[in-house]
């Protein structure tokens, strides 16, 4: 059987990650899971909870738990990644502001998009990195940029939560690619950004990819997401 936490201390070697070790690793419904731990915290995020191919959760005996379903090897991995950067980055704010409440941290929805783009950042170089190779950077390039536009143009009114949560997921994906391949990466695809405030928001992430940076930053990026 494969030992999760090996792989995650793989991961936190090559990327310079604290590796904690507050935390459990549930495989399972993650739905049924919550439900079960705390029937009212899962029916107020009852359609997010139930889309998520993993979760960083606090139970109800205040433990821990990075809950991933069942999927294919590589989504998977991906999931598990993704939500152990989550921790790491719950961890370092929960110090930073003296806070031991991590469900109260994760409402602060400025942090909240950081940490999506942090912890999408991350896992994809992971991910490129399996066979670098192999890859159509070109072609993924140019998906990414086209997905998003494809969104942007799906509806004369999108959520904002949705469009934020869509838009720091793409550029955690764009800046890993662009990061492992400078020479054929574009920094600034043409027609990438929603409109110039977007930009701004693109520029200041390009910048702030570890705690660290971000955090004295952080009413700089508030400001930012305000005025979308």
């Amino acid at each position: 059987m494969v030992d999760l936490k090996e792989i995650i201390k793989e991961f936190c070697e090559e990327y310079k990650l604290e590796l904690y070790d507050n935390y459990q690793i549930e495989v399972t419904d993650i739905s049924a899971y919550v439900k079960g731990d705390d029937t009212e915290y899962y029916f107020e995020r009852k359609e997010f909870i139930d889309q998520a191919m993993g979760l960083l959760y606090e139970n109800s005996n205040g433990n821990i738990v990075v809950l991933v379903r069942k999927q294919d090897c590589v989504n998977f991995i991906s999931s598990l990644i993704h939500e152990y950067v989550h921790l790491c980055d719950y961890n370092k704010l929960s110090n930073y502001r003296n806070d031991l409440d991590y469900r109260r941290l994760q409402e602060d929805f400025v942090f909240l998009f950081w940490t999506e783009f942090h912890a999408t950042y991350l896992t994809y170089r992971y991910l490129i990195n399996f066979n670098p190779a192999g890859l159509d950077v070109k072609n993924i390039q140019n998906e990414i940029v086209s997905d998003l536009i494809d969104y942007y143009s799906s509806s004369p009114k999108l959520d904002r939560h949705e469009l934020m949560d869509k838009t720091v997921r793409s550029y955690g994906s764009y800046l890993a690619l662009y990061d492992e391949f400078v020479q054929k990466v574009t920094l600034h695809p043409k027609h990438y950004y929603f409109n110039g405030q977007f930009l701004k928001l693109y520029k200041f992430l390009e910048n702030k990819k570890t705690f660290e940076d971000f955090i004295v930053r952080f009413d700089d990026f508030k400001g930012l997401l305000l005025e979308i």
